[in-house]
Order: C-alpha cells, then sequence, then structure tokens
C-alpha cells in the first residue's frame, strides 16, 4: 500500500519498512525529516531547514546540501522503486504527506481518548486495556535526540503532558478494577514523572489510602505541599485538600474510588459541591482549634445554600459543637432584633434581660449598650463550648440585626466561633452590603459563589434522587431547561417520567419561581416579558425596537436582570439568555393571552421580510393570531415555506405548509378555495416526502382526504390521492417503516364517493393498487391498477390516465415476469402531455434501469440509472429506486 511505513517520533526518530528499521541518514538528514515530521501536511521553508541545521552562518552550499538530504530522504521513504514519495516540492519549501494513522502519535493520542471514554463509563477494563495500549507506543523521550531543541520543546512539552494523562486513566481504570498493586507501580512513576503536578499527588494518596498506607498519603500530602511553596509559592488547590480532609475523616466512600457516581464527590447527597465542602470541612477546624471563621454562601434560589449551611451544622454537632440557625423572614412588620433574640433564646440566654433598654442613655447609646451585651453573652457562650452560628437569608434581616453583624465581623478575639451567612442574588440593601463588605474585608473570610450544576452532575443527581439513568442528552436538555438549578433538578427528578416528557412543571419550582419573580422590578420585568416573547435569546436590537425604550434605560434594566442572575451572557454567541428555561416559561404564564398576542404582533412588526428572517416572523404571526387577522399570517406562513424550499429545508417547509394550511382555515370561503386547500395538503406532502417523513405523509393524507369526503369535495378526494402517487420517487408509497392500514382502509372509503366522477376515481383505485402492492393476493393490484386506467381513458383527462399508468409500473415493478409491460407502461407514459411529466421522465429513468438490467442491457440500463439520479438531485425528489 502506499506510503504504508509506519513513522515513529515517540521516542528516537524512526521509519519502519516491514518491521525493519529504515536507514536515515546522519543526524543532519535525520533532523531534516523530523522538521518535516513536526510540520506533516505543512510545508517548510528552505530558509527554516537552513536556519535549523546551521544556525545563522549557513555555508554557501545549503540549498544543494539540503536538496541532496531530501533526495536520500525520498529513496529511504519509498517502499517500491515506482512508488512517490511522501516528500514533494513546493514554491516555498518542501512538505512531507503521510496519513495520520501511518505516524504513532495518532494511535497514542486516539488510544488516550479511547481510556477517557472507558473511564467515562466505567468500564474498568476497557480503560485499562486502552491506556496500556496508548502507553507501549512511547519507546523513550519524544523525537530522541531533538527533545531538547528549541523547536521541538513545544510539541514534546504537550505529548508529555498527554502521556502524563493516559497514566492518570490507566491509574483510574486500576483503581476501579481494584488492581491496588498495579495501581501504586504506576501512581509511583507519574508522581516522579510530574512532581509538580496536583493531579498526580492526588491519585498517589488515592493509591496508598486503598492500599492501607493512609499515613503515608497524608505524607505525600505535606512534601507536596513543601515542594508547591519552595518552588512555585502556591498552596495546593481545593481539589488536592478535598483528599487530604477526606482522608483526615476515614471518609468510607473513598475505600469505593472511583465511585459510580461521580469522581470528585465523597459525602452523600451532594453532587458538584467538593470545593465549597471542604470550605466547611477548613472552618469547622478552625473554631475546633480555638480560632473564628466567617463564610458566605450565595446564589439564587434553590442552588443549595441551605442545605450546605445544613450539612456544616450537622458536622460540627458530630464534633462537640454547639449550633444555632438564624432564619431570616421576608416580613418587614417584624421587630427590630428579630432573629437574634430567636438566636439567643434557643441558646438558653435571658433575651428579656438582654434587649432591656438602658435607664438614661439616648437612642443611639441605648442601640450600642444592647449590641454589646449580645456580643458578652456570645463570647461567654463561646468560650465554654465553641459555637456555629448559621443566618440564613441575610438579605431579608432587619437592619437592627444588620448592624450588630456588621459590627461583629470587625471583632477581634472570637475565640471557637464560627458565622456563615447565606444570601440569595439580588439587589441588597446598603445596610446588606455594608455587611457583606464587611465579611469579605474580614482576615481569613471565605465568599462562595455557588455554581449551577454541569450536565453531568446533573445526571448524577437524578440517578441520586430516583435512581434513573439519563442519557447525555436528556442530562443536557434538563440542565438548559432548569439552570443546573439542583432544587429545580430534584424536583424534576420526583416527577414520573411522564410528566416530565410532558413539560409539567413541579408545583415546588413554580412557587420559587413566582416569588422572585413578584419582586422584580416592574421595568425589569416587563422588560423581561418582552423578551421572553422573542425566543431563548435576547436580541438587544430587536428588544429596542419592540419596547421603543432609550439605549440607556433598556441596558440598565439588562444590567438589573443580568446582577439578579435572571438572564445570563451565553458563552457559546455571546447574547444574552434566560438563566433557565422553566424562567422564562414563568414569564410567559405571567402575560394574559390577550396581551401575549398583541406582544406577538409587536415582535413581527419589527422584523422584516429578509429571508433571515421569514420564519421568525412567520412564528411571531401565528403566535399572534386570533388577534391579527388571518390574511397576512397566511402569506407568511407560505413565504416562509417557499423560503425554506429554495434553502432545501425541507423539515421547515413541512412545518410551514402545515401552519399555512391551518391558518388557511380560518380565512372566507371564496371560489378556488378548494383548489388552494388542496394545494397546500400536496405542498406539504412533497415536502414531507423530501425530508423522508414517510409515517407522516400518510396521516397528513389520511386526515385530508376524511376532511374532503366529509364535505364531499370529489375533486379533491381525486387530486389527494394522486398526490400520493410520486411521493416516494417511484417506490411505492407504502414503506416499509410506516404504518399505511388506515390510509387504505380510508381510501377504500372514499372510493364510492368518486364513482361520478371518472378522472376522481381513477386516481383513488390508481394510489389503491399502489398501497395493495405487497398484498399477498397478486390479482387485487391487478384488478385496480387496470380499472384505474380503464376510469382514466374514459374520462380523456390526460393528468389521470399518466396518474394511472404510472401507478401500474410502479406496481409491477420488480416483478420479472412483467418486465416488458413495465417497460410498456413507462413509454406510453412518456408520451401522454400531462402536467407532471418532467416528474415522471425522471421517474421512468429510476424504473427503466431495472426494465434494461433485467432485460440484459447494462449500457442502457447504467444511461437510465445517471438520468434518474441525476433528475431526483434537481427536483429534489426522494432517493431514486436504482
Amino acid at each position: 500500500m502506499q506510503h504504508s511505513l509506519p513513522y515513529r517520533v515517540l521516542g528516537p526518530v524512526e521509519v519502519a519498512h516491514d518491521g525493519r528499521p529504515v536507514d536515515l541518514g546522519g543526524p543532519k538528514q535525520r533532523l531534516v525529516l523530523t522538521v518535516l515530521l513536526l510540520e506533516a501536511g505543512r510545508v517548510v521553508s528552505i530558509d527554516r531547514l537552513a536556519h535549523l541545521l546551521w544556525g545563522e552562518d549557513p555555508p554557501s552550499t545549503a540549498v544543494a546540501t539540503i536538496q541532496a538530504y531530501i533526495s536520500k530522504l525520498r529513496r529511504a521513504l519509498r517502499t517500491e522503486a515506482s512508488e512517490a514519495s511522501p516528500i514533494t516540492r513546493s514554491a516555498q519549501g518542501y512538505v512531507l504527506t503521510v496519513p495520520d494513522q501511518q505516524i504513532d502519535t495518532h494511535h497514542f493520542l486516539a488510544g488516550t481518548d479511547a481510556a477517557r471514554e472507558a473511564i467515562r463509563l466505567r468500564d474498568w477494563r476497557a480503560g485499562i486495556a486502552a491506556a496500556q495500549q496508548a502507553l507501549a507506543w512511547w519507546r523513550g523521550e519524544p523525537f530522541g535526540e531533538f527533545t531538547d531543541e528549541h523547536w521541538v520543546q513545544t510539541e514534546a512539552a504537550a505529548l508529555r503532558e498527554r502521556r502524563n494523562e493516559c497514566t492518570e486513566h490507566l491509574i483510574t481504570a486500576l483503581l476501579g478494577a481494584n488492581r491496588i498493586a498495579e495501581a501504586l507501580t504506576q501512581a509511583g512513576a507519574l508522581a516522579g514523572a510530574a512532581p509538580l503536578s496536583e493531579r498526580a499527588c492526588r491519585l498517589r494518596m488515592l493509591v496508598l489510602h486503598r492500599a492501607g498506607r493512609s499515613g503515608e498519603a497524608l505524607a505525600a500530602y505535606r512534601t507536596f505541599a513543601g515542594v508547591l511553596d519552595e518552588e512555585l509559592g502556591l498552596e495546593p488547590g481545593p481539589a488536592l485538600r478535598d483528599v487530604q480532609a477526606a482522608i483526615l475523616r476515614q471518609d468510607a466512600d473513598l475505600q469505593e474510588w472511583p465511585n459510580p457516581q461521580e469522581l470528585t464527590t465523597f459525602r452523600d447527597g451532594f453532587v458538584g459541591r467538593t470545593h465549597e465542602l471542604l470550605a466547611l470541612d477548613e472552618a469547622l477546624e478552625a473554631t475546633l482549634a480555638g480560632g473564628s471563621a466567617w463564610l458566605l454562601l450565595s446564589g439564587p434560589a434553590g442552588i443549595g445554600k441551605s442545605r450546605l449551611a445544613e450539612e456544616a451544622m450537622t458536622q460540627a454537632r458530630a464534633a462537640g459543637v454547639q449550633t444555632v440557625r438564624m432564619s431570616c423572614p421576608e416580613d418587614e412588620g417584624l421587630p427590630p432584633w428579630w432573629p437574634v433574640r430567636a438566636l439567643l433564646r434557643s441558646l438558653g440566654a435571658d433575651v428579656d434581660a438582654i434587649f432591656a433598654r438602658p435607664r438614661d442613655l439616648e437612642a443611639d447609646a441605648a442601640r450600642f449598650a444592647i449590641a454589646d451585651r449580645v456580643q458578652t453573652e456570645l463570647n461567654e457562650l463561646s468560650r465554654t463550648q465553641p459555637l456555629l452560628i448559621v443566618v440564613d437569608d441575610v438579605q431579608w434581616a432587619d437592619s437592627a440585626s444588620l448592624r450588630f453583624l456588621t459590627n461583629l465581623t470587625t471583632t477581634a478575639g472570637l475565640n471557637g466561633f464560627a458565622v456563615i451567612l447565606t444570601a440569595r442574588d439580588g439587589q441588597f440593601r446598603p445596610d446588606v452590603q455594608r455587611l457583606l463588605a464587611a465579611t469579605g474585608r474580614r482576615a481569613g473570610a471565605r465568599q462562595l459563589a455557588l455554581p449551577a450544576l454541569t450536565p453531568e452532575q446533573v445526571a448524577a443527581l437524578v440517578e441520586h434522587v430516583s435512581g434513573e439513568d439519563l442519557t447525555p442528552e436528556q442530562a443536557r436538555l434538563l440542565t438548559e431547561r432548569t439552570g443546573g438549578n439542583p432544587f429545580f433538578v430534584s424536583e424534576y427528578a420526583r416527577l414520573p417520567a411522564s410528566d416530565r416528557a410532558a413539560g409539567q412543571v413541579p408545583a415546588g419550582v413554580r412557587a420559587v419561581l413566582n416569588r422572585r419573580l413578584s419582586t422584580t422590578d416592574p421595568t425589569v420585568l416587563n422588560l423581561l416579558r418582552h423578551a421572553a416573547i422573542m425566543g431563548d435569546q435576547i436580541d438587544v436590537d430587536l428588544l429596542g425596537a419592540v419596547t421603543h425604550e432609550p439605549v440607556d434605560r433598556l441596558a440598565d434594566a439588562l444590567d438589573t436582570a443580568l446582577d439578579a442572575g435572571m438572564i445570563i451572557v451565553s458563552p457559546s454567541t455571546g447574547n444574552y439568555v434566560f438563566a433557565h428555561g422553566l424562567l422564562r416559561e414563568e414569564v410567559l404564564l405571567g402575560i394574559p393571552p390577550v396581551r401575549r398576542q398583541q406582544l406577538h404582533a409587536r415582535v413581527a412588526d419589527a422584523l422584516t421580510d429578509a429571508p433571515d428572517h421569514r420564519s421568525r416572523r412567520a412564528g411571531h404571526l401565528v403566535a399572534a393570531l386570533p388577534f391579527l387577522p388571518p390574511a397576512p399570517v397566511y402569506e407568511a406562513c407560505r413565504a416562509a415555506a417557499l423560503d425554506a424550499e429554495t434553502r432545501w429545508d425541507s423539515d421547515s417547509a413541512s412545518h410551514w405548509w402545515g401552519a399555512a394550511r391551518q391558518v388557511f382555515a380560518r380565512l372566507p370561503i371564496h371560489p378556488g378555495s378548494d383548489d388552494a386547500r388542496d394545494h397546500l395538503v400536496e405542498a406539504q406532502v412533497e415536502a414531507l416526502a423530501r425530508a423522508g417523513r414517510d409515517q407522516q405523509v400518510l396521516d397528513v393524507v389520511d386526515e385530508a382526504l376524511l376532511v374532503a369526503g366529509r364535505e364531499g369535495r370529489v375533486r379533491s378526494l381525486g387530486r389527494l390521492a394522486g398526490g400520493l402517487l410520486r411521493t416516494a420517487g417511484g417506490w411505492p408509497w407504502v414503506g416499509y417503516t410506516s404504518d399505511p392500514g388506515p390510509l387504505i382502509t380510508r381510501l377504500a372509503s372514499v372510493e364510492p364517493l368518486v364513482r361520478a366522477d371518472p378522472s376522481a376515481q381513477a386516481r383513488v383505485l390508481a394510489a389503491m393498487a399502489v398501497g395493495s402492492c405487497y398484498d399477498p393476493d397478486e390479482s387485487r393490484r391487478e384488478d385496480l391498477s387496470a380499472r384505474a386506467i380503464a376510469c382514466a381513458e374514459a374520462s380523456g383527462d390526460n393528468d389521470a390516465l399518466a396518474d394511472a399508468l404510472l401507478a401500474r409500473a410502479v406496481v409491477f415493478c420488480g416483478v420479472i415476469t412483467r418486465v416488458e409491460e413495465v417497460r410498456d407502461l413507462l413509454l406510453r407514459l412518456g408520451q401522454v402531455p400531462h402536467a407532471q411529466a418532467r416528474i415522471d421522465e425522471v421517474l421512468s429513468h429510476n424504473m427503466l434501469s431495472w426494465v434494461e438490467m433485467t432485460l440484459g442491457d447494462v449500457d442502457a440500463a447504467e444511461e437510465h440509472r445517471r438520468l434518474g439520479v441525476g433528475g431526483c438531485d434537481l427536483l429534489r425528489l426522494p432517493v431514486a429506486r436504482t
């Protein structure tokens, strides 16, 4: 096979032929080949080769010498004397053209990717095999003798990084397969190869712990932390600290790692919160050690702030820490100090004495005196036993409580004392802002904005809640719908699958969304309503045109919605989008129906009738019914359908022809309505056929026949039946993947209605004949197709006769004993002038290809095949029958 030499760069540069190394010449000649391999598929200039070979002082014979090296390499790389060399000359230099499969790096990288995928699927045996096979391609340092040259360092470093990644996959798979001893060997080697890699240290700690050597695992962490601090001045990252904390806790889940739920989650009930759990652990450790700790957990409703705070309280109580929770209700009528009073009362303090107003003091002085009493009481309580205070929904706390908490952040000497604040995203009052700013300034305080869950984490949470396994696509869609909000995901997981499929929104989710929208500024809410009408993506220019808002005011409102987390910036498009689909749906539900129709009409009016807006404009016009008269909506649907057809988008075309049919039913009846209605059905059927929607073709015709039969439209019955004949491009309209039974029954039921109209009867009989082509009783299709031709001949209608001739040809095409009859039918069809002659010529070529092949004329068959296939492409017909 041409260019079958395997090229090897994962070690000394080698080329092998039939398993034997090829002589690549001296060092400079090998350098030339290495450069060409490094730039495989790209031109390497002679100037660059000369610079790499001789530096800034090339000899006068440099070009000739390079040409000699290339000539020798060309001869060496040929497997046969007559074979073209993989090295070719261009005006700028030389290029080495080698298929990826012939270079060892391709196989190594493919194996690494396969190992990663196997681990994602928890197929440990496959992961081990793929990783070992990938690593087997390595024979030493990449590019061998040239590995330290500046011109290969970037590529060599990238390959080494992928080798480390592959080794990580191997270690993970070995642990998954419980092959601990082998994993120990690989983890030690990886730590030596990547001494500053946190992933390598993390894996080594996990392997040592699972091997029963937890002390060595913790020692490995301390050693790594020391090296990192000494050489880079850094501390270990959250993921590595997670593992250390889990080993210190002797977390049972570590013995099962990699566990079936998530590689970085070690506590039951939590998904995707490793970093936050570690912060809770550190706050608890500081409190138990006699220090103090402040944490602020922020995010939208349902993101998991309170759940994390509850976990902190559970862990604290288990460690002997007093815990108390302050809940701040959203009620402006509560008296000052309400949550603080509740906190002290739960701790057994004399609340009445603490909050009794001091005599002979002004109001401000009295407030400070009370605050001092509260702080003194908390100090006393924390001296006897460490104390953890959780302040939930601090954004709703009263001003007195907020002032006290703000002062508390600046108080020194608090020992064995921890505070966790949770704050919901949104616009905060000034006193709340001061508290959050003071918390951020306190030494050692942590502010954690809880992120949304990824699709993988959403799938893990659904499995935890309901035991249901989601496919990657289902997980992606649920993430988009819920915005990765854990509360929303959990509520959806508890719904029956049928309710989820029907789009039902859990009551708890709706309550959260309604509450959030009820507190939104009216100007922002009005803007969101307009945006929700427009669709998932927020088109700022269109939004301005529809709302008639000045640019500055529009920008301010969008900024407010962005700050509140109601909209986000899409990372893929850079446009504003709703934070999640549920929020947009809830905004839409809050718009009264007539108002919604008016807004759709305004959006449609703002959109021009340019081709790239036609379908979008038509969609808004349809949604504006019945607020708008149907005539312009109908024309917009037709324009969108025709535009889709010009772009060969048959699915969209069928959708818009269907929409046009629905709107047409709202128009007043006028002369020609029947023909127009039939044309719409035919157009939709043709589009569905081009899109390969066989069953939908049958369903649409079935429904249209039912309506026409009820209304006594005999001519329409014939047109609709005749329209079936060409939907499959020369195949019978009875598709193998569709259920034609209902339509066959429908055709039989309308046949008596058309007997007074020979043209219509001929078409119905023709469609019935094709529908029975797979009937075991051959006499049925024989009788129906013959009667169709007889009726058509009696009618004198050439179009009906063409339909009947085509139907009988389709029925018997493929039946060897009828080959000559099929040929005669098609030749006769070609002589009948009729409206569908252009299409029928193409279909005839397709069937004549079979005729001529059966009769032994291969050349004629090939010519008909060529003309048939070309005609199908030109007319956008379904796949030709060959």
